[in-house]
């Protein structure tokens, strides 16, 4: 049986996973609307992407923090991710 001690301690945890999944969802969609996430096909003729928008932006978080030095200005873009509004990105066709 697990014993949870401290609860503000679990949800600061939570509360940091939901923040770096969103995060990286964002930056997904972001990288999505610059290059396509190309897409699968199967053998019976179906499609999908080979990737989510959170594995997307996962790994272009991952590797431009691995690489800080020489991805300064992709660094700053995928910052600012958090403080544009979604109505300011202009992905609907409204």
């Amino acid at each position: 049986m697990i014993k949870i001690i401290c609860h503000e301690r679990i949800e600061k945890l939570i509360a940091l996973l939901v923040v770096g999944f969103c995060w990286a969802h964002k930056v997904g969609e972001w990288k999505a609307a610059l290059k396509p996430i190309k897409l699968y096909r199967y053998p019976d003729k179906t499609r999908r992407p080979q990737y989510s928008f959170f594995r997307y932006g996962l790994d272009t978080v991952r590797d431009i923090l691995l690489h800080i030095q020489d991805a300064w200005e992709e660094f700053l873009q995928i910052i600012s991710q958090f403080f544009i509004p979604i109505w300011e990105k202009k992905l609907c066709a409204y």
